[in-house]
């Protein structure tokens, strides 16, 4: 409704792309725009993340699964009633990290700057250069490839990072 003109959402393997046709968006309408699908999964990361706190309240057990999914496993809680929540109920508690992480993880992965990404379009609507925008994208996506691989030890990262860098 911002622009006006037709849309539409094209979904692929690794997500979605939002098309518009006739729409007249200038530079800011357009960066919302692109934002929105981001903003969406941030914004259902804390809803699920208070979901899970109004659930376990009781000595931080909410608090610490919410934060543990949140880093990765780096924050080890020292809290036995988490431990035994996760024994108890691994499926329940293992849909709550997984909705907080997936949710978490690639709305922020998705707002980094390298292109096709929604934060690489995002740029690209406030850069002039589109060679400068390019050059952006792959000096970030070398970074995180790098990144990925050698402080999460991770295969995945770097393919993909890789991937969006030779793309660009």
């Amino acid at each position: 409704k911002l622009g006006g003109g037709v849309c539409w959402i094209r979904l692929w393997a690794f997500g979605g792309l939002a098309h518009q046709q006739g729409a007249r968006f200038n530079q800011s309408s357009k960066a919302k725009m692109i934002a929105a699908g981001p903003v969406a999964g941030l914004a259902l990361y804390a809803l699920v993340s208070l979901i899970a706190i109004a659930l376990w309240p009781t000595n931080r057990v909410g608090l610490d699964l919410v934060l543990t999914a949140s880093t990765l496993w780096l924050y080890e809680p020292n809290n036995p009633e988490l431990l035994q929540l996760i024994r108890e109920t691994p499926m329940k508690t293992h849909v709550f990290i997984q909705f907080i992480w997936v949710n978490l993880f690639w709305s922020l992965v998705n707002l980094l700057p390298v292109f096709p990404l929604d934060g690489g379009q995002i740029a690209a609507t406030y850069m002039k250069s589109s060679k400068k925008m390019h050059l952006l994208g792959i000096i970030c996506g070398t970074s995180f490839a790098a990144i990925g691989y050698l402080l999460l030890n991770s295969y995945f990262i770097p393919m993909l990072f890789g991937l969006l860098a030779y793309q660009n």
